[in-house]
């Protein structure tokens, strides 16, 4: 019950500018309750998970006939948030206690990490949601007395409440916490797409390589 780093030094977590990560599988281990999947896949770009795929560039098209079960987390990029300071703590629930652990969840998309930041991901129309929050935490407040800023860090919460909420809407989450950055809005919302997206989402895509479909 204490706060859990973000691997940044793993490819699939450096470097997340986003605000958001992403856990997407399409197997099971055998003894466990069918999980049923809850998004279609509608592509797979391999230069952004290149280091996962081990090609420089490439993409799969699925064009939605192929699912998978995802779950999703946001924070605030500019820091400052419990979501943020238990990324980690986030990522751990959701790919090791809920996913390997509970439900057996196995087997990433080819050419894609298992679990990532947002734009290593498959795109998807939909994904569940993973909330963090520390009802018994306390925040480290720093003071420049010559500038006259106070700076909050939320990198010091220490955690004696830390508790994980699987009832929330993602994209309503990440909206609460970025909706002031219209720019990782779009971003966000052309990863997660929606429900009979994913032709449109995927011609977006290979509209940007000269291609139609």
């Amino acid at each position: 019950n204490h706060r859990l780093a973000w691997p940044e030094e793993h490819h699939a977590f450096d470097n997340c500018e986003v605000g958001a990560g992403m856990c997407c599988w399409v197997d099971q281990r055998e003894g466990y309750d069918d999980q049923a999947a809850n998004a279609d896949v509608c592509y797979v770009d391999m230069k952004a998970s290149r280091h996962s795929a081990h090609v420089k560039n490439g993409y799969s098209i699925y064009q939605g006939d192929t699912q998978a079960y995802c779950k999703a987390w946001a924070w605030k990029p500019t820091g400052g948030t419990v979501s943020g300071a238990h990324r980690g703590n986030a990522l751990f629930k959701t790919a090791f206690i809920d996913g390997l652990q509970g439900s057996g969840s196995v087997e990433q998309l080819p050419g894609a990490p298992l679990c990532g930041c947002m734009d290593r991901m498959p795109v998807v129309t939909a994904a569940d949601c993973v909330k963090v929050t520390d009802a018994g935490g306390k925040v480290v407040v720093s003071h420049e007395p010559s500038q006259g800023k106070a700076y909050i860090n939320a990198a010091y919460i220490e955690g004696s409440g830390i508790t994980i909420d699987n009832s929330c809407n993602f994209l309503s989450e990440f909206e609460a916490l970025n909706g002031d950055d219209a720019h990782l809005m779009h971003f966000v919302n052309s990863r997660v797409v929606g429900d009979g997206k994913c032709s449109e989402a995927t011609a977006n895509f290979l509209d940007t390589k000269g291609l139609k479909i």
